[in-house]
């Protein structure tokens, strides 16, 4: 199931930790991470981050949810 969502470049991360959150019946039983979603690419967003979407230049990306 895919679900799209769009952010505004001064969201922080936490907020679309957030959303996942509480979108996804899962994310209740089961801990999940936000990576880059581009092949190769192994970065994880931190839930503790403060940086807006633009400072991590992450605007105009897709993030993927990945179940730990």
């Amino acid at each position: 199931m895919s679900k799209y969502f769009s952010y505004l470049f001064v969201s922080v991360i936490r907020l679309l930790w957030s959303f996942c959150d509480s979108q996804l019946e899962e994310a209740e039983m089961r801990p999940f991470h936000l990576t880059h979603a581009i092949p190769g690419a192994s970065r994880t967003l931190d839930y503790d981050s403060q940086s807006t979407l633009e400072e991590s230049r992450l605007a105009n990306f897709m993030i993927s949810i990945t179940w730990d």
